[in-house]
Order: C-alpha cells, then structure tokens, then sequence
C-alpha cells in the first residue's frame, strides 16, 4: 500500500500510541488496516486487534479490506 506523505508521517512515528485528529477522506481506516496487518505478520504469534463502534460497522467499514 502506497501511503500519502502525512500517512508516512505517521507510520514512521515511534510512539507507542498514535492520535489522529483529521477529517473525512484522509485515510485513517486504510492507514488502520495496513498497520493492523502489518503487525500481525511482523512477529509470529502476534495478535492485532480493530475496533469499532459495533461489529456491523466493523464489517461493513473494513472487513473486505482485511
């Protein structure tokens, strides 16, 4: 995944927890799911975890995307 250059920003902070505070369209559920699965295949053995409000919107936001 080809990540625009405030994406990059962000995945290359080292903090341990991120915040965004950003509007709609820029990329914070595409950006969530590469990270997520980036993790998880980083380290064998490694859980990773999506949350949403509610399971439906969880389906229907990213789980093609996984």
């Amino acid at each position: 995944m080809i990540f625009h250059d405030s994406q990059k920003k962000v995945a290359k902070s080292k903090a341990r927890f991120k915040v965004l505070n950003c509007g709609r369209g820029w990329g914070k559920t595409q950006y969530a799911v590469e990270e997520a699965i980036h993790k998880a295949i980083a380290k064998k053995g490694r859980r990773v975890l999506y949350i949403a409000p509610t399971i439906q919107q969880a389906r229907d936001i990213s789980w093609d995307r996984f």
